[in-house]
């Protein structure tokens, strides 16, 4: 079947017509001549395979990586960066106009990345059967790569010396994954998810990565990450911003949106950025936290930083609101949860609580419209929304939704 495509979905599909029915193209650009062939018929719509591009779009460019499109970590690195940054901004559109049911809303222009490769600090190494990688995109199965551009350049010398020591344990029946960390001190964690790993094959990983701690799952190692002149210790599973050139820009753009006031609650603080570079603008910071971990961690944080302001407790701000644990209602609520979202008990906790202004960070363009519409009919208006492209090459766009709370 012959296939123009004239639209990017979001997850980075092409979308073309054909009589009536629309199809989405895993790999294909706006603009390009395709001919595809139906992997799947869903009725009104079907995923389609591209089996040869006949006419490319302008959009299109040659992608650097040698096993693109088929490891799943990259969806649109066959499109050039400054349409990434367009095609990111009209999903937040579409998704404010379709699941939020929110037209017209000025969406501003994204924070480009200043990286376009060589950014990420964390990723996840899936070792099957000898193989060493990442996961396809569609079956999760395991795909060799022998290097990612997207990792920062200590971490590929880390990911060369992994695949190395997997190498040298020879074939194995079993799989795993071996998680990578590095942080702005120079410093890196090395987690490996393997009970079968001897202390004898863990020594011989820590001589080759002296820079790196390596350790197992449970361990209580840290490392030391910088913003904004201040110091967070992160754990091995911590949150914390996977684009390292551009957490301080994230922080200050935060901060500009939050503004001053008396009470700062955030509601997903992990180990306390970045609500303790912002104590200075409140006299009270309250951090809200699921990870028991990372509570102690934030808690430690405020601490070395000397924000005797801040204070960090466990819960979800539905069940601390619940249970009245929060000293008075906050002037400002920051709220980052994973990508599924606001649970509805925490957002009926936010509803609850009436906070002056919500500023709302997200990475998922769907889950953030469903509940800014909802903070909407609950007496919020929206003041600004700010794309921030923390994943290049990728279909994920990180957004700031500013409201602030009528009457």
């Amino acid at each position: 079947m012959r296939l123009r495509i004239d639209g990017l979905a979001y997850r980075g599909f092409g979308v073309g017509r054909h009589e009536g029915k629309v199809f989405f193209v895993p790999l294909a650009a706006p603009g390009d001549e395709v001919i595809c062939s139906i992997r799947k018929d869903h009725g009104r719509y079907a995923i389609a395979d591209m089996l040869e591009v006949i006419r490319p779009s302008r959009e299109r460019i040659k992608p650097p990586c040698p096993v693109y499109g088929a490891c799943g970590g990259c969806q649109i690195q066959h499109i050039r960066y400054e349409r990434q940054l367009f095609w990111k901004k009209e999903w937040i559109r579409e998704s404010f106009q379709r699941i939020g049911r929110i037209v017209d809303l000025c969406i501003e222009d994204p924070m480009p990345s200043p990286r376009e490769f060589d950014y990420r600090n964390k990723t996840s190494v899936h070792v099957a059967g000898g193989l060493v990688g990442f996961v396809r995109m569609e079956t999760r199965n395991v795909v060799n790569v022998e290097q990612c551009l997207l990792l920062e350049p200590e971490l590929k010398d880390c990911y060369h010396m992994v695949r190395e020591w997997v190498r040298w344990r020879g074939d194995r029946p079993d799989s795993y994954r071996i998680l990578l960390r590095n942080a702005t001190s120079g410093e890196g964690l090395v987690v490996v998810h393997d009970p079968r790993a001897g202390e004898q094959e863990l020594r011989r990983l820590r001589e080759a990565l002296p820079g790196f701690l390596v350790v197992r799952p449970g361990d209580h190692a840290t490392m030391g990450h910088s913003c904004l002149s201040t110091q967070f210790l992160v754990a091995a599973e911590s949150f914390f911003q996977i684009n390292s050139s551009m957490h301080e820009e994230m922080a200050r753009l935060v901060g500009q949106f939050v503004g001053h006031g008396q009470v700062l609650v955030d509601a997903h603080a992990g180990v306390g950025w970045p609500s303790i570079c912002l104590s200075s603008q409140f006299r009270e910071v309250v951090g809200v936290e699921i990870s028991r971990r990372s509570v102690d961690l934030a808690n430690m944080n405020a601490k070395n930083a000397g924000a005797t302001n801040a204070r960090f407790m466990r819960g979800t701000i539905g069940g601390i609101v619940r249970k009245r644990k929060l000293p008075t209602r906050p002037d400002v609520l920051i709220l980052d949860p994973p990508r599924i979202g606001l649970a509805r008990p925490d957002l009926k906790a936010v509803l609850a609580l009436k906070p002056s202004r919500v500023v709302y960070m997200s990475c998922d363009p769907v889950t953030l419209a469903r509940d800014v519409a909802h903070l909407v009919a609950g007496g919020y208006g929206i003041d600004r929304v700010k794309p921030v492209d923390l994943f290049p090459q990728t279909f994920h766009v990180e957004c700031l939704t500013v409201l602030t709370r009528k009457g």
